[in-house]
């Protein structure tokens, strides 16, 4: 959530402040859903098929998700650091994607990888063409309404075709106070193959790191 905090216009204080605040509000939805199931936990009572809640579920595959969040969490300091040291316009995005394509398995990350490349791509050329011919702010805030409609509609389908509506309004939501209107579709593109590259670098690395620590520890056997 710091990420997303660190979208907004300001400092490094401010947006850690942000995502402090984003923190909070993520970890009271969880005491939230945690609380509500103590009240009503007779789901499983009406679907017999349904696996009941237990805390060993967490901690069942705990090896795979250390090594995930040490990845996530490693991929996603390196793009902010590449973020902040060269100060790149709207860099948020660069850790943003690469939080949101990496996955515990590398099957499904190449897969997010494709899509997202291939939504962000054909997105910003949709963005560009609507932003070309279209210059009333009016008509654009208009656009907006049915664009994000297809955003909620996309997202449960398909992670392409999310990518692609998602790209289209945030170009013309910034087109809306944005004087230089074509650049944004530049640098999110930019931006989201910075974010790929430092995806694909790190899975490579720790791919190769895991399968030599293995190899090693057969060997000694």
């Amino acid at each position: 959530m710091f990420i997303i905090g660190s979208g907004v216009p300001a400092d490094f204080s401010v947006a850690l402040l942000f995502g402090v605040f984003f923190f909070c509000g993520g970890m009271l939805l969880v005491i939230i859903f945690f609380i509500s199931y103590k009240i009503y936990p007779s789901t499983s009572k009406r679907n017999p098929n349904h696996e009941s809640f237990k805390y060993t579920i967490i901690f069942r595959d705990y090896k795979s998700n250390i090594q995930f969040a040490f990845t996530l969490t490693l991929t996603v300091i390196i793009a902010n650091i590449i973020s902040y040291s060269f100060a790149i316009p709207e860099g948020f995005w660069i850790p943003m994607t690469a939080l949101l394509i990496i996955k515990t398995n590398n099957k499904f990350s190449k897969e997010r990888i494709k899509h997202r490349l291939y939504g962000t791509l054909i997105g910003s050329i949709f963005a560009f063409v609507i932003i070309f011919f279209i210059q009333d702010s009016i008509i654009l805030a208009i656009l907006l309404f049915p664009t994000l409609a297809l955003i909620n509609i996309a997202f449960a389908k398909h992670y392409a075709s999310y990518t692609f509506f998602l790209t289209i309004m945030i170009t013309l939501l910034y087109s809306l106070f944005l004087q230089d209107r074509y650049m944004l579709t530049t640098q999110r593109i930019v931006d989201t193959i910075i974010g790929i590259i430092i995806v694909i670098i790190l899975m490579v690395l720790l791919h190769n790191l895991i399968r030599l620590v293995i190899k090693r520890q057969t060997s000694k056997q």
